[in-house]
């Protein structure tokens, strides 16, 4: 069975067109946020802020954002600052500490993606001796 031309023209282009889509589908730049993922990307170990001792006995407190960009192998490509209501060395820490972490990546229609992951940290002391005040937000 012979084809035209045309038709054999038509299926290049459909092949060419495939190619094309399927190489944007899997080196697509964006980051999936939670709701667009099928699995939701999560941390391979415990992880642990290892908080400095305060001083003079003051207690730390605030809440801290973070979008965490998680790349299709669970390295973490960076880490941004949402909002941060707490002392710089706190806000340090965490974005050093979250940066460290390696993930299970997000997933989409079976293939690891690139997603990002929004962290809330909240700085609650425990219970504090009367007469010792909090550590006040950097301003």
């Amino acid at each position: 069975m012979r084809t035209s031309p045309r038709s054999r023209w038509l299926f290049a282009a459909f092949l060419a067109a495939f190619a094309v889509a399927a190489v944007a589908w899997y080196f697509d730049p964006r980051y999936f946020t939670a709701a667009e993922l099928d699995a939701k990307p999560f941390p391979l170990r415990r992880v642990d802020l290892d908080l400095p001792s305060s001083p003079a006995g003051a207690a730390y407190y605030g809440r801290l954002k973070l979008n965490i960009f998680i790349g299709r192998s669970g390295e973490v490509d960076r880490v941004e600052v949402a909002t941060a209501a707490v002392p710089t060395a706190l806000r340090d820490l965490a974005v050093q500490t979250f940066s460290r972490v390696r993930w299970e990546p997000g997933r989409k229609l079976g293939r690891s993606v690139k997603s990002v992951k929004v962290i809330e940290v909240d700085f609650t002391p425990p219970i504090r001796e009367v007469g010792r005040a909090p550590m006040q937000p950097d301003q």
